[in-house]
């Protein structure tokens, strides 16, 4: 597996939150840079998993899709920062979830 994030409008830096809250689980994205979703990569991938809720991409034909609708983080962004750091924990454990059953439906074939 190779693994790729992307998006159609990045953003200029990696939020601190999910640096944070992916350092708990002991992943290092620190060194990470936004990048956007690049057309030539994305038809030569196998699978592509789109977080979209709203502006999502459309993978060419032909490619194994999943789509999660999972939030963006940065509703969490009002509040007292303890709230915001658990949404970013939130959503990072509904990644989670999704790409544990992905690999377990994958294993099967």
């Amino acid at each position: 597996w190779e693994v790729y994030s992307a998006g159609l409008v990045p953003k200029k830096i990696v939020h601190p939150y999910a640096i944070f809250v992916m350092k708990e689980i002991g992943i290092d994205i620190s060194s990470q840079k936004p990048k956007a979703v690049d057309e030539k990569l994305l038809g030569q991938m196998d699978m592509v998993v789109t977080l979209c809720e709203e502006s999502c991409p459309t993978p060419p034909v032909g490619i194994n899709t999943y789509h999660w609708p999972i939030p963006d983080p940065a509703i969490f962004f009002t509040g007292i920062e303890p709230e915001i750091i658990n949404g970013f924990r939130t959503i990072r454990e509904m990644i989670k979830k999704e790409i544990l059953e992905l690999l377990k439906k994958e294993a099967q074939f």
